[in-house]
């Protein structure tokens, strides 16, 4: 393990952990990223702690749990509340929008002389900004979605106002998450783009970037890419549809009329909407794929030495397609959700280690500062696992905790390596699921009834660390205040 190497964060939205080495779909779709990981280090049991993109990619670059870094929904302090009147009265977390000064990968990387180039696409980290504070220590940033402009409005034609009417859908939030919808669909058809930038673009200008970077200075770099192809709506490329038989037309006006399915008629999905939506997401991954090998050669290219970079290949969350009787993310928290594919390649590390021991995302940040030798690891809540890629004998993998906060619904996972307890508490009501995941890996079948000693266990677990989570918030804010009364007396002393 080198000192101080490049570093490359690809993050590729929606990626799921089988589509990736040794699964069925890997030799046809992704031929790259599986040279990757025999380059380097697979992990096969690695877990985000969340199963939507911003508290997933907070945690991964700040060693927090989404309870502590507070970047949870529009709806944070009701959340809070609500949580407070189960589990007793802690201190109320940041509201969504305040920027939380935590310590994050980038800040420590900058603080070390590296110099930073971040480029995607994603709407959501676009529209609201959440990663201000983590994104402001790049020294370039490329953000290609084109925003909407603030106080623009979407009208909604009437002709679909009617259909929604007409099977009984009068909600205010649904007309206009359908007139977005609209919006987009009309833009795919008359464009032909989707509402985020595509793989070669995100490619491209990271390369142009990090070129122009490197030849103005000898620092060390990071790089992170975050590709949104895989993320709905999983449109693959014309020339992939046209070897699959599909006018973009066709293929857009067939995808967003399962979607409506989805949303207002579950049950009449059919055996046939799932396969294509399974087609269009393989190909979608193909496609990133695609890029991805060819950013890593033009690295190459560039004099930026594979072998003296350390390369991470992740993703945020996974996607559900079909399973659980569910489409999309950010609800659930099943495997298909929040297990996902992880890679570490290059600086030093050995070739083709694959590794079973479960690792959380809350783990990363720590690792990979371990792997570039800087210490960190009092400051952060994680631990670091780089131990395991040299480590020989089986260890007994340590639990994850994901979570999953809303406003009137909250859930959290606690995984082992064999079992799987999920807790979805309501206003009024408590949910609770057991899976033995080592012999029930599609997770089908509730042995809560069954085993209720674990369930009482596991239970305990999330409700202990739901309040050691919102212990730590409250550490954060006092923290934060006194900071800022500092900064204040400077001021006036000046």
């Amino acid at each position: 393990m080198n000192d101080l190497a490049n570093i490359v964060l690809l993050t590729v939205d929606c990626l799921r952990f089988d589509r990736v080495a040794d699964s069925p779909y890997s030799k046809k779709f992704t031929k790259n990223i599986n040279s990757l990981a025999n380059k380097g280090v697979l992990f096969y049991e690695a877990v985000t702690n969340s199963s939507w993109t911003i508290p997933s990619l907070i945690t991964l670059l700040t060693s927090t749990y989404p309870l502590v870094h507070n970047v949870l929904t529009d709806h944070t302090f009701k959340t809070m509340r609500f949580l407070n009147r189960c589990y007793g009265k802690y201190a109320l977390v940041y509201p969504l929008k305040t920027r939380v000064r935590i310590l994050s990968l980038p800040r420590i990387l900058h603080m070390r002389k590296y110099r930073g180039v971040c480029v995607h696409s994603s709407p959501i980290l676009s529209h609201y900004r959440y990663l201000t504070e983590i994104t402001k220590w790049f020294d370039v940033i490329r953000d290609a979605f084109p925003h909407i402009s603030k106080g623009q409005t979407i009208t909604i034609p009437e002709q679909l106002k009617s259909s929604l009417g007409a099977i009984g859908c009068h909600s205010r939030f649904i007309c206009e998450a359908f007139a977005l919808l609209y919006s987009q669909i009309s833009r795919l058809l008359r464009k032909s783009i989707k509402p985020y930038a595509d793989a070669e673009k995100i490619t491209n200008e990271a390369l142009f970037l990090t070129k122009k970077l490197k030849n103005k200075i000898d620092n060390n770099l990071f790089v992170w890419l975050h590709y949104m192809d895989v993320h709905p709506p999983y449109i693959p490329p014309i020339r992939y549809l046209e070897d699959l038989g599909w006018d973009l037309r066709e293929a857009v006006t067939e995808y967003y009329e399962i979607q409506l399915k989805i949303s207002f008629c579950p049950d009449n999905i059919t055996r046939k909407d799932l396969e294509l939506l399974n087609t269009f997401y393989n190909y979608s991954v193909k496609y990133v794929d695609e890029c991805i090998g060819y950013l890593l050669d033009k690295l190459e290219e560039m004099s930026l030495k594979l072998e003296d970079t350390l390369i991470i290949l992740t993703a945020d969350h996974g996607e559900l397609i079909g399973e659980h009787s569910a489409i999309g993310h950010g609800v659930l928290l099943y495997d298909e959700l929040v297990k996902v594919p992880l890679i570490m390649s290059g600086s030093g590390l050995p070739q083709g280690v694959k590794i079973n021991f479960q690792i959380g995302f809350i783990d990363l940040m720590p690792t990979i500062l371990e792997i570039l030798g800087i210490n960190a690891a009092q400051t952060l809540l994680g631990k670091s696992r780089a131990y395991l890629i040299n480590e020989k004998d089986n260890l007994a993998s340590e639990p994850v905790i994901s979570e999953c906060i809303g406003p009137e619904t909250c859930r959290f996972s606690y995984r082992t390596k064999d079992w799987k307890y999920i807790l979805t508490i309501r206003k009024k009501s408590m949910i609770e699921e057991l899976y033995n995941i080592r012999s029930d890996q599609k997770e089908r079948e509730n042995l809560v009834q069954m085993e209720k000693d674990f369930s009482k266990v596991f239970r305990e677990k999330i409700i202990g660390h739901i309040k050691t989570a919102m212990e730590y918030s409250r550490i954060y804010r006092e923290r934060q205040k006194l900071i800022q009364r500092i900064q204040d007396l400077k001021k006036r002393t000046l």
